[in-house]
C-alpha cells in the first residue's frame, strides 16, 4: 500500500531509517539537509552536489553550505556530480538516499540505476510530478522526468513505491511539488 503524507517531513519520519548512512543528492542551499539530519539522526550523511556557478543567484554557494555544516561531524560534503560519486561507493553502502537533482528523465534514470546498486533500503526524492510549471529557477522542461524514471524503475522490479506527499501541500507553503519514497528491491 502506498502511504500518503501531507509533508516531506512526515515522509522522512516514516520511511527513512534512523541512525543509518544516508545521502542527499542535490543539496542546493542545505535547507532540506537540516531536516534530514534532525529527523533521521544519521551516523553519516553525505551531501552531494556539484554546486555549479549558476546556483549563485538562487541558492547559497558551496562556501555558504560548507560553513552551515562545518561543525557537524556526521556530515561529509561531496562537491561533484552524484553519479560520479556513487560510482566510488561499495554496493549497498548507503541505507537510504534522497534525490533532488536536475529532474530530467535521462539524469534520473542514470541516478536511479546507480542508487539501486548503492542503497540497501530506501530511495526517496522530490518532484514526483508531471510538470514543474514556471517556479523552478533552472529547468522549465522537466516533462515528468522524475515521475517517469521512478515508475519505470518500479515496472522493472528495482523499486516499490511506499509513500508520496500530497501534491496540494507538498513539503512547504513555498514548494508544492510532491516527494516520494521507494523500497529498494534489487
Amino acid at each position: 500500500m502506498i502511504k500518503l503524507y501531507q509533508t516531506r517531513r512526515e515522509l522522512y519520519q516514516t520511511t527513512l531509517p534512523i541512525n543509518g548512512i544516508g545521502a542527499e543528492l542535490g543539496v542546493a542551499d542545505g535547507t532540506n539537509a537540516l531536516d534530514l539530519i534532525s529527523i533521521t539522526k544519521p551516523r553519516k550523511l553525505f551531501l552531494c552536489d556539484p554546486w555549479p556557478d549558476h546556483y549563485a543567484g538562487a541558492f547559497k554557494d558551496f562556501s555558504s553550505v560548507s560553513k552551515l555544516f562545518a561543525t557537524d561531524k556526521t556530515v561529509q560534503i561531496v562537491r561533484e556530480f552524484d553519479y560520479d560519486w556513487l560510482s566510488t561507493l561499495e554496493n549497498k553502502f548507503l541505507d537510504w538516499a534522497y534525490l533532488d537533482t536536475d529532474h530530467t528523465y535521462e539524469t534520473t534514470v542514470k541516478e536511479l540505476n546507480a542508487l539501486c546498486d548503492k542503497v540497501r533500503l530506501v530511495i526517496a526524492g522530490h518532484d514526483f510530478c508531471c510538470t514543474a510549471g514556471t517556479l523552478h529557477p533552472f529547468i522549465s522542461g522537466w516533462n515528468g522526468g522524475v515521475m517517469r524514471a521512478v515508475i519505470e524503475a518500479i515496472q522493472v522490479g528495482q523499486l516499490e513505491l511506499i509513500a508520496i506527499t500530497s501534491p496540494i501541500n507538498g513539503c512547504s507553503a513555498m514548494d508544492g511539488y510532491p516527494s516520494w519514497a521507494c523500497r529498494v528491491l534489487s
